[in-house]
């Protein structure tokens, strides 16, 4: 019996060895290969969208065209905070602004190739009087994304109160918050201004500002992507302003005459997304006179990676090939950031038409905002325009002998309608 036993032990131990010989696994095996080789994979896909996510930033209203191939972003908006309250009085301080709220959306659907407005919220600007209410932001319009402005704090006379920050509830969003509440003005004859809120962060709602006492409210502090809000005024000063993005500003001391509350800050609009296709050229247009060549490109365009750069003659490439005339020179007028630009030609000789003009870039040379690069090979090709005068030819009289007349003669020349009869 052991020795049965020791013979399929052998046994055992010889079909193993055959099988690591042969290259051979089992199931389990297989499957453990293949689910680190599709975690490895996924893993390696998710590195690649990191890297190749491009970010613009806004802190002025504007217009953004999405790239080619680009369907959906993610767009983050900070609104514009409150102004602080001013003083005409000797007495009292004024009231901190609200910080601008913050909204965010992910997966906003857009279209390559196609314009969105991009709205920034400016801050409330500050007066002897109430402070002014911060600016709403927003993208494409304001039921896609939109993040709400900080209200202006009250005036010594009006009050005293600091403002609520933009709220919420009022943006249009995936994830919200709110924007810190200014804080209140001094009830005294040493009056010190309130702190201005703080705008919202990225993920919590923005710092309260705080109350102006025996020394000046000091500015909400913001959370991760917020702005701090500006300190209150000291004892005849304005109020400081708010930090971008979305501030709330300070109110503003007691006054000798008057003084005004700190600005609130501007918002700003972040559009995030992933670009992978290279610049490409659309059309190429000569004019009817041949001096110029306007090209343009599926979106716009830089000499740099990072969006930097306008583009030039050691960039773009021009050549004419075939017809009569030569091409002596050429100089390329673009501004970075623009999707086309303009070829001046000077030529030598008249062209027929014939000629091809040829446009390619040189090796490294046109890059999108995302630094991608346009191939070397990309070319595109348009026909100059014929500007050889016709010759007409003349016929022989339709009578060659006669003293009555009368005479006629056909005259024909190059194009449609070519013959005239006098």
């Amino acid at each position: 019996m052991k020795n049965n036993q020791q013979h399929f032990a052998n046994k055992e131990r010889s079909v193993c060895s055959k099988e690591y010989r042969t290259g051979k696994s089992s199931p389990v095996k297989k499957f453990s290969y293949l689910r680190y080789g599709l975690a490895g994979l996924l893993l390696l896909v998710g590195l690649v969208d990191a890297f190749s996510q491009t970010t613009r930033t806004y802190t002025t209203s504007s217009t953004w065209v999405a790239p080619p191939g680009v369907t959906t972003v993610t767009v983050e908006c900070w609104a514009g905070g409150g102004a602080g309250g001013g003083n005409t009085t000797t007495a009292d301080g004024g009231g901190g602004g609200g910080g601008g709220g913050y909204s965010k959306s992910t997966a906003v659907s857009v279209t390559g190739g196609t314009s969105y407005t991009v709205t920034v919220g400016t801050g409330g600007t500050g007066s002897t009087g109430d402070g002014n209410p911060g600016n709403d932001s927003w993208f494409s319009t304001i039921g896609t994304v939109l993040a709400k402005g900080g209200l202006g704090g009250q005036s010594a006379v009006n009050g005293r109160a600091g403002s609520n920050g933009g709220a919420s509830g009022s943006g249009v969003g995936s994830a919200k918050f709110s924007g810190g509440n200014g804080g209140n003005g001094r009830n005294g004859s040493n009056g010190r201004g309130g702190g201005g809120g703080s705008s919202a962060g990225t993920g919590s709602n923005g710092g309260n500002g705080g109350n102006g006492g025996g020394s000046v409210g000091t500015g909400g502090t913001a959370p991760a992507g917020g702005g701090n809000g500006g300190d209150g005024g000291d004892l005849d000063s304005d109020g400081m302003p708010g930090i971008a993005p979305g501030g709330g500003g300070g109110g503003s001391g007691n006054a000798v005459t008057t003084r005004v509350g700190g600005a609130g800050s501007a918002g700003q609009v972040l559009i995030t997304y992933t670009d992978l296709i290279a610049p490409t050229f659309s059309t190429l247009i000569v004019a009817a006179n041949n001096a110029t060549a306007t090209l343009t490109f599926g979106e716009e365009t830089y000499s740099s990676a990072g969006g930097i750069g306008a583009l030039n003659n050691t960039k773009v490439n021009a050549t004419i090939v075939g017809g009569v005339a030569t091409l002596t020179s050429y100089t390329i007028t673009h501004t970075a950031g623009t999707n086309s630009l303009t070829i001046g030609l000077t030529l030598s000789g008249v062209p027929t038409g014939a000629e091809v003009l040829t446009v390619n870039p040189f090796a490294t040379s046109i890059y999108d905002f995302s630094g991608n690069v346009m191939a070397a090979a990309t070319t595109i090709t348009a026909n100059l325009k014929d500007q050889v005068p016709p010759t007409p030819t003349i016929g022989a009289p339709s009578l060659t002998n006669t003293n009555t007349g009368p005479v006629s003669y056909t005259i024909t020349y190059p194009g449609p309608g070519n013959t005239i009869t006098l």
